[in-house]
């Protein structure tokens, strides 16, 4: 089972009606962290959105970095999970597989699905 960050719905309305410039929609592959291994790869929509951006949409000044980028994917209603991206992805998803974690501390990893997800 999925483990999400769960979101007040004022929040998840907010977060699913971004429309501002800086976010873009990637194709990822992303994977929780189980026990002593990895779940299966999940080919999801990820929201990607500087953190100034996902403060606003959230009416917050300070619960996610300013200059960080974060990928937003959206689960069932009322859940979603939050990553923070890694500096060296510079704005986008990377390549490779790259271990990050949500706003709880749960590892994941993320990267582009490039049409595989495994």
């Amino acid at each position: 089972m999925l483990k999400c960050l769960s979101l007040s719905l004022a929040a998840i309305l907010i977060l699913a009606s971004i429309t501002c410039a800086s976010e873009k929609k990637q194709e990822a592959c992303v994977k929780y962290r189980k026990d002593f291994k990895w779940s299966k790869g999940y080919s999801v929509i990820a929201n990607v959105i500087s953190g100034s951006d996902l403060n606003q949409a959230v009416g917050s000044m300070s619960r996610f970095e300013p200059f960080a980028t974060y990928a937003v994917v959206f689960w069932n209603e009322g859940q979603a999970t939050i990553l923070q991206l890694p500096s060296y992805s510079m704005g986008s998803l990377p390549m490779m597989d790259s271990e990050v974690e949500d706003q709880e501390g749960r590892k994941w990893t993320i990267r582009v699905a490039n049409g595989v997800c495994y």
